[in-house]
């Protein structure tokens, strides 16, 4: 290859030059260097390859445009091939890099002509606008000396590349001995992946830069590398001759005013007590510069007072441009700044890509990292820059990656490391709320219950509604959640009023799902060996439930409790904090701007009022009223905010007087058993009812009968009577209801489209509605809303949108309560059997399973009595069939807890019930129940008869998804008696019909199931095939809490067994059994195949405690089918245990049960047994085998399983 000699190309040279710089294509690289290689090997010569690039070319392409970046790289082509010799050959590589091929020259000739590139780059000019002076940074590689391979030369070159740029750049390195370099995360010289938020910064700074100031919000989750791009974006301020200042605000000094600028280095003088003189302090040193950058790492830390410095820098710019740039989490509310003309911009940081992972890996290690394990980083890092560094720094501590000389060793056995994602989940495990606003004050407080939280496990938050108790519990908790491996869990009461639900409630969050011993077991079982802080919201409605609260604590003595509530608890236990008012200063204080920002009340209002009215002056005259208004008030953060939210109506000295004038005289009245705090507050919220116009009191009275929020359409149903009542006036609920929002009386949740109220406000409006006329029409009309969002749910809860519809229920679940509650007290029967019918599977899907037996006890009972009443033919009817389908969704609730004599009882009652009045379906449905309740009890044959029936009647009615059901109950019984050919099938059109219903439930159920069947028919690759893909997919969506989840987990351990592949089985098995313990769901054959797996490993000790476990679940069964499950791995630790008796008599227990139970041995059963009973026999002889045999047949079954616990319970 020769360059053309007027330096033009010709028409065919596109197809091999890169056509903007003249330069030979990568894609003719690797062909040319093998060649050269070949000749050099043939004349025992050497080659020598060189990499380089431009040194900060990206800032280049930011300040300047791709054009000018376009005649850069144009200009350096020119200059390198200037130095070169006739036999060197130049390559593009991609984007500003490039390749040189210098053949037939060794190490010491080729640092002659790397350094005159070097020095010629250097000198050039590039003319333009801007004129440009340009470096290099360039390593090179020998053959032989350094590699022997096209791929290894290029890699040395690029590891040397990336040296010269981390000893300066300006420079060529030719050897990697004396400059090795350290592991530095920040090395590579630009944020990658960043090309599009560089572009927007650069576009606001031009426009600080004309209209005088503006606002840039750098917004990413935790770990997106917010905090590297701001200091690239603080370096092009200084590059621009800004005066800069950076602000790394902190906790401890986020509730201090303007602590995050004392601490700041560089001023000219010091910060004086309460900020005075600061923003004259910083407009002094920036007078010399072209304008004031304030650079915020961490906006949402930033206290109060410093946020109200850099508002008032932005209005007083006084031709000095200003610009504010910070940074916050995605889901963290912007504070509200002055912008000039509304020069506010934001970007997103999103996570780095595959390719970018790479690159940063090649910039940081000087290596090119196997694909799979940039694969395993991107996958464990969540592209996430932090985690990636997170991830690299792990393997290098842990030794999987470790350095040698130039390269990295890579221990293989990264793949099964799980620390990492373990760390992450931690990091995740949070349900703390995000506030949507400002957190004020409280830096004594917030110290002092953390310091508590030292030295006491339960510290109760005491103190009357809207004084902030929730709020400070919020952020102490966010403060400490670092010391908590396991997380902190926040529960929210307000909605409850039975202290029964309070453990369940606590359930829920913590993910433990209902099985089948009582809840609380479960839950003290789930946190016994946690680290974790749990905060209760709203106790005092529940107080009566604090001993639960003393037995969890017993239970897990890693466990602290953070409780809010409006009376102490009266435990041992417990100590109890006084939350205070926010500070005020004293009514004679005249105080200026800089110095109400000490005061958090004074605070809090300000920032509440210019949310509503965002040109709020703060003249003298209104801080005066502010401060009045705050020690009228209490200093209460509830009332200061339903007082600023009418800013926008009467100015803060209106505000003031009509306090004075009107409100003070009820402040000492009302109920002498109420603290003054709390007559004050009641008082503020009357007062600001009373500003509301007539449409708003109506429709905010009628709020207060939903519990826990509520829809739109929701207000419609219990505000019918609105458009009649104001019809002519222009006014509409919707424009109420916003209303209600804007002054603080109702949230507006926008992300789930639905409103709030508060607990405290709630009350308020409860005794307005009880008041009303029309309170009974209007409770009444929100118990049929609801019951008709239950019947609309019920078709949903069964097809597409199951999960949507799942979410709406929960949302809405204290709602639901409150109707049912309404119905059953007002005697109507027939609707709560409705709701029930419409709901039961909500509680069934999201494991509330006692919450529903409970209340469908409830109904039933009054459901009989009304039906022994009821005399009209078609209402008794319809009353039996809504009977006896809810008998039938009790049955199935009791069934997933393992109550079988009580789901014996509902089902054949409501096989009776439907029986009575010839409802086809409905008989199916129970034939469904019965032929679960013969399963139970091991009679497979005439469970077999009672799902043959049931099918046969939903194929001739058309009820596909029940047709999928019974078919799938069918499948499990020709499953158990050895029919697994048939039971393949059943399974897998089941899955064919619930994919086609859409139903994910039910679909799941069926693969699983069908992947039990596989394990039994050998079928191992498929049953990988089956559940690998589902267990990634709820992995993905985080549903990994569920008995379904466990179970695909099991069976995908049980194959991996049997494929030899022990550590991922063991992995699987582990994680399915913890699932199960926190779920509270008592399977027993997974932890039955980790016994074999263990004992294959022969860690026997292990597998007898974890035998002894799983033997006294069974125990506690009546199912032959678990026994079985049990049998197997007792009689392999009996034979390991070279025990003959004890496995002669194991073994012929499980003969026994198969033949009582006609239950087929499986091919697996049959292969893990195979020759034990020859062994046996040759090994005792036999007539002792004989002997022992038979004694094992004629033991009462209950006695065996006793044996079996006492000789498990042996050392």
């Amino acid at each position: 290859m020769n360059h053309s000699s007027n330096g033009h190309l010709k028409p065919e040279d596109h197809l091999i030059r890169d056509p903007l710089t003249g330069a030979y294509s990568r894609g003719l690289l690797e062909a040319r260097l093998n060649e050269e290689l070949s000749r050099a090997q043939r004349e025992q010569g050497q080659l020598t390859v060189c990499l380089f690039d431009i040194d900060h070319f990206k800032s280049v392409n930011d300040a300047y445009g791709h054009q000018r970046g376009d005649e850069v790289l144009i200009h350096l082509v020119k200059v390198v091939q200037a130095s070169l010799r006739n036999s060197d050959v130049l390559f593009r590589y991609g984007g500003d890099e490039f390749v040189l091929v210098l053949p037939s020259t060794g190490r010491t000739q080729a640092e002659i002509v790397c350094q005159r590139i070097v020095q010629q780059v250097r000198s050039q000019v590039l003319e333009g606008q801007p004129p440009l002076k340009i470096s290099i940074s360039l390593g090179l590689a020998v053959f032989p000396e350094d590699a022997s391979g096209s791929r290894e030369l290029l890699q040395v070159a690029d590891e040397r590349n990336y040296i010269a740029k981390r000893q300066g750049r300006d420079q060529f390195v030719s050897s990697s001995a004396s400059s090795k370099p350290d592991l530095h995360f920040d090395a590579q010289a630009r944020p990658l992946e960043r090309d599009h938020q560089l572009t927007r910064f650069h576009a606001f700074v031009q426009k600080v830069q004309d209209l005088g100031g503006g606002v840039f919000r750098v917004a990413g989750e935790a770990g997106s590398g917010r905090t590297f791009f701001l200091n690239r974006l603080e370096q092009d301020f200084q590059t621009r001759n800004f005066f800069t200042v950076r602000l790394a605000p902190s906790r401890p000094l986020q509730h201090r005013p303007y602590g995050v600028f004392q601490q700041l280095e560089g001023l000219e003088g010091p910060v004086q007590p309460g900020g005075k003189g600061l923003g004259r302090l910083l407009w002094q040193q920036a007078r010399n510069h072209s304008g004031l950058a304030v650079v915020v790492d961490n906006m949402t830390l930033l206290d109060w007072a410093s946020r109200a410095l850099l508002g008032r820098l932005l209005q007083e710019a006084d031709g000095l441009p200003v610009a504010v740039v910070y940074s916050q989490g995605l889901q963290e509310t912007p504070p509200v700044f002055p912008a000039p003309q509304r020069n506010e911009m934001q970007v997103v940081l999103t996570p780095l890509s595959r390719h970018a992972v790479q690159v940063w890996l090649r910039e940081v290690l000087s290596w090119e990292a196997p694909a799979d394990l940039i694969d395993w980083i991107h996958f464990a890092s969540q592209g996430l820059p932090a985690r990636v560094r997170q991830v690299i720094q792990t393997l290098i501590d842990q030794n999987m990656l470790q350095r040698r000389g130039t390269d990295w060793l890579l221990d293989a056995a990264y793949r099964n490391h799980t620390v990492l994602l373990e760390t992450q989940e931690h990091a995740l495990s949070s349900t703390l709320p995000v506030p949507a606003t400002h957190f004020f004050g409280r830096e004594k407080e917030w110290l002092e219950v953390s310091s508590l939280l030292e030295h006491r496990r339960l510290v109760t938050l005491v103190g009357p509604g809207g004084i902030g108790k929730t709020r400070l519990s919020i952020e102490v908790a966010e403060l400490r959640q670092d010391q908590y491996p396991d997380g902190v869990w926040f529960v929210a009461l307000d909605t409850l009023q039975s202290p029964e639900l309070v453990a369940s409630s606590i359930a829920r969050v913590l993910g433990v799902k209902e099985g089948r011993r009582p809840l609380l077991e479960d839950l003290k079982d789930h946190v016994k060996k946690m680290s974790a802080l749990l905060v209760l919201d709203n106790f005092e409605q529940v107080v009566d439930a604090a001993p639960v609260l003393d037995e969890v604590l017993a239970a897990a003595p890693g466990v602290q409790m953070l409780i809010t509530s409006r009376e102490k608890l009266n435990l041992s236990c417990e100590q109890v904090f006084v939350v205070p008012p926010l500070g005020i200063p004293d009514e004679r204080e005249t105080i200026t701007e800089e110095e109400a920002y000490q005061y958090s009340a004074l605070s809090l209002f300000i920032d509440r009022a210019r949310a509503v009215l965002p040109s709020l002056e703060l003249t003298p005259g209104h801080l005066k009223a502010i401060q009045k208004i705050c020690l009228q008030l209490d200093g209460l953060p509830l009332a200061l905010e339903l007082a600023a939210a009418s800013v926008d109506l009467f100015s803060p000295e209106e505000l003031a007087e009509d306090l004075q004038a009107n409100r003070l005289s009820l402040l000492t009245e009302g109920p002498r058993n109420l603290a003054e705090r709390q007559k004050t507050l009641r008082n503020t919220i009357d007062w600001s009812y009373h500003l509301l116009s007539e449409a708003e009191r109506w429709v905010f009275d009628r709020l207060a009968v939903f519990v826990g929020g509520w829809s739109f359409e929701a207000a419609q149903a219990v505000c019918s009577g609105f458009g009649s009542r104001f019809a002519g006036r222009g006014l509409s609920l919707q424009s109420a209801l916003m209303k209600l929002a804007s002054k603080s009386l109702i949230q507006f949740q926008r992300a789930q489209k639905r409103f709030v109220m508060l607990q405290t406000i709630r009350e308020y409006a409860l005794e307005k509605l009880n008041s009303q006329p029309d309170v009974a029409e209007v409770r009444r009309a929100h118990a049929l809303h609801f019951l008709s969002l239950g019947e609309q749910a019920e078709t949903y809860l069964v097809g597409d949108g199951q999960a949507q519809w799942l979410e709406v229920l929960q949302l809405n679940q204290g709602n639901l309560r409150a109707a049912l509650d309404w119905m059953l007290r007002h005697g109507e029967t027939l609707w709560a059997m409705q709701l029930c019918s419409g709901i039961w599977k909500f509680w069934q899907f999201k494991t509330h399973h006692q919450e529903g037996r409970e209340r469908i006890a409830q109904v039933l009972q009054k459901a009989q009595m009304a039906l022994l009443m009821t005399r009209n033919p078609e209402e008794r009817r319809q009353r039996i069939v809504l009977q006896s389908r809810l008998q039938v969704a009790a049955g199935w609730l009791a069934n997933d807890q393992a109550d079988h004599s009580e789901t014996r009882r509902l089902f054949h009652a409501a096989l009776q019930g439907f029986r009575e009045v010839a409802d086809r379906r409905g008989i199916g449905l129970a034939l469904q129940g019965t032929g679960e309740v013969c399963t139970n009890a091991g009679d497979y044959a005439q469970a077999m008869e009672h799902f043959e029936e049931s099918r046969q009647i939903m194929q001739e009615i058309g009820d596909l998804e029940e047709y999928a059901w019974v078919t799938d109950h069918l499948g499990r019984c020709q499953q158990v008696i050895g029919q697994l050919g048939a039971a393949e099938e059943s399974f897998t059109l089941c899955i064919q019909l619930f994919r086609q219903l859409k139903q994910e439930w039910g679909e799941s159920i069926a693969t699983i199931h069908l992947a039990d069947v596989l394990v039994r028919q050998t079928k191992f690759d498929q049953v990988l095939d089956l559940t690998g893909p589902w267990i990634d997919e709820q992995r993905e969506k985080k549903d990994t809490s569920g008995f379904v989840y466990a179970l695909a987990l099991g069976w995908s351990g049980e194959a991996r067994l049997h494929l030899g592949q022990l550590e991922a089985a063991e992995m699987d098995l582990r994680e399915a059994i913890d699932t199960c313990n926190t779920s509270g769901f008592r399977l027993t054959r997974i932890p039955c195949i980790l016994v074999l797996l263990l004992l294959k490993k022969n860690q026997k000790a292990e597998a007898r405690q974890l035998l002894l476990a799983t033997c006294k679940v069974v125990r506690s069964f009546d199912d032959p089918a678990r026994w079985l499950e049990l049998l197997i791995p007792a009689v392999h630790l009996a034979l390991s245990e070279k025990d003959p008796v004890q496995a002669t008599h194991l073994l012929s227990a499980l003969r026994r049960v198969q033949d009582d139970f006609e239950i087929m041995p499986t091919p697996v059963d049959a292969f893990m047994l195979k020759g034990a009973q020859q062994h046996l026999q040759t090994q005792m002889g036999q007539e002792a085998f004989d002997r022992h045999w038979q004694e094992s047949q004629e033991t009462p079954k209950k006695q065996l399983m006793l044996n079996l616990e006492t000789w498990l319970s042996q050392a």
